[in-house]
């Protein structure tokens, strides 16, 4: 499935192969047009997913403040929360909480994309 197919897959709460889709903020203001939920870092994705997964497609929850000032295993450890939350059943789509501040260390981003790469799979390959 290509990236874009992914994305729509996961939109449509269709069910999930590969890798998680992934995005930023550049897309935010276009899923809230299509009513999709866009939910702020430290949200409980399991939660939300009970409450309405199976409704919606969740979309983020890596909390950027911590990207930014956290240390590299807080960051980590908040990575592979959202993955964990957003992950089970489909619908989810990994990205942060808001956008990827000014700043940001580039070695922070890319741990971030690092864990989403290897672990962010419904398949369980790397």
């Amino acid at each position: 499935m290509t990236p874009r197919e992914s994305f729509i897959n996961a939109l449509n709460r269709g069910a999930p192969t590969g890798q998680v889709p992934h995005f930023e903020l550049v897309f935010f203001l276009t899923m809230e047009a299509f009513g999709r939920v866009h939910p702020q870092g430290g949200v409980d994705l399991a939660e939300v997913k009970r409450r309405v997964g199976d409704r919606v497609c969740l979309i983020g929850n890596v909390n950027c403040a911590l990207l930014q000032t956290g240390t590299d295993d807080e960051a980590a450890a908040d990575i592979r929360r959202a993955l964990a939350q957003g992950m089970p059943g489909g619908g989810y789509v990994f990205g942060t909480s808001n956008c990827i501040y000014t700043g940001m260390s580039l070695a922070r981003y890319d741990l971030m994309l690092d864990i989403w790469r290897r672990e962010g799979r419904y398949d369980g390959r790397q």
